[in-house]
């Protein structure tokens, strides 16, 4: 499994994918606190998690990045809150195998 890249150690045009978080469970009612329901959430992206993506810039906690689509094209940019998306290295090959696949399927 992949380690989550700390967020001071991401840098221009590296390549990155977003990782899946676990699911969370909704906490257990509490039935002295009535000021609201308080389930966990998840936050979700429009990005799927595992999509190569490479990195245009680096604000923190922001991270401006450019993923792929299925082409091999990149889209965007997108805007990641570090904070809230586990992000783990990926490939510049992963990248170049998509436009690949899709070449040979073109013909």
């Amino acid at each position: 499994m992949s380690h989550a890249i700390p967020p001071d150690d991401l840098h221009e045009d590296m390549w990155v994918c977003i990782r899946e978080h676990p699911e969370e469970e909704a906490p257990l009612p509490n039935f002295l606190f009535h000021a609201g329901h308080h389930a966990a959430r998840r936050r979700r992206t429009a990005i799927v998690p595992g999509r190569p993506m490479r990195i245009l810039a680096v604000d923190l906690p922001f991270i401006h990045v450019a993923p792929i689509d299925r082409e091999g094209d990149e889209m965007g940019p997108y805007i990641l809150d570090s904070r809230e998306q586990l992000l783990v290295r990926s490939h510049e090959d992963v990248a170049n195998r998509y436009r690949e696949f899709n070449r040979g399927r073109r013909a």
